[in-house]
């Protein structure tokens, strides 16, 4: 009796004569008929291997275009993040630009309807802290500039006064310095009230308006302007508006605390009064 893995030797055996014999005959003129037989019998066996091959071989290729295709766009993408960054600065020179032209157009119109002769300025700097208040304009002596000449904003509201200047800058004494003091008035015809304007070193925002008779109508609202009174200072120029009404020194007298209209926006240019 034979054993099980004999017969297992038996069968190999005979398969390899088998294929030594097919490959006989094909070598003495087997006919295309068998071999399309044969071939059909081979394809039909290795038709499920050649179908997982190509899907591994369609994955592996999928795999490498993903790949391909991730690197290029992560490229486009940092490409689109520098155009979009040299945009952006593009945009906030472009606002910036504008911006400036804005307000020269106003400075140059209002220029145009100040009845004194002006020079224009730009800040290029600031000295603020508690007690001093100061800007820092490029026009100095060379172009007309000297201590004492009133600064105004371009839309006409009152900065200060040029402290001291040099050949090439100058240094302006805004009016919420506490070293600063001009004579101002309610621009409203059932007062024309008169007081000193002067710097508040507790709060930078405000200036007070005192020695205010305590009879004058003024109010919350009310307009401040100079009033022609202080030697260097035309009449009328604005200063600000009135946030509160106190009495001082036992009834004698009112205290006005007043928003100064240069307070409004960032101060980056100037005019000069230059022949008051």
């Amino acid at each position: 009796m034979r054993l099980p893995g004999e017969r297992r030797f038996w069968v190999i055996i005979g398969v390899i004569i088998l294929v030594i014999t097919l490959g006989a005959f094909s070598l003495q003129g087997i006919k295309v008929k068998e071999m399309h037989f044969l071939e059909s019998v081979l394809y039909q066996i290795l038709r499920p291997f050649q179908k997982i091959v190509t899907n591994v071989n369609q994955s592996i290729n999928d795999y490498w275009t993903l790949v391909t295709n991730l690197k290029k766009v992560k490229l486009e993408n940092q490409d689109l993040k520098k155009r979009v960054d040299q945009l952006e600065l593009q945009l906030v020179d472009y606002n910036k630009i504008t911006l400036e032209n804005q307000r020269l157009r106003k400075l140059l119109a209002f220029k145009e309807l100040v009845p004194y002769k002006t020079v224009g300025a730009h800040v290029i700097g600031t000295t603020p802290n508690n007690w001093v208040h100061n800007l820092i304009i490029d026009r100095g002596t060379t172009d007309g500039i000297s201590a004492k000449m009133p600064v105004i904003t371009y839309n006409g509201a009152l900065v200060g006064h040029i402290a001291e200047a040099t050949a090439n800058t100058s240094r302006v004494v805004l009016i919420t310095d506490v070293n600063f003091a001009v004579s101002g008035r309610v621009q409203k015809a059932e007062s024309r009230a008169v007081g000193v304007v002067r710097g508040e070193a507790e709060d930078q925002d405000i200036v007070l308006m005192d020695l205010i008779p305590w009879d004058a109508e003024i109010e919350e609202d009310d307009l401040i302007v100079t009033s022609g009174l202080s030697e260097n200072f035309p009449m009328d120029i604005p200063i600000g508006k009135v946030i509160l009404v106190i009495e001082k020194d036992f009834g004698l007298t009112q205290q006005a605390e007043i928003r100064p209209f240069m307070s409004l926006a960032p101060i980056e240019e100037v005019l000069i009064i230059t022949d008051f």
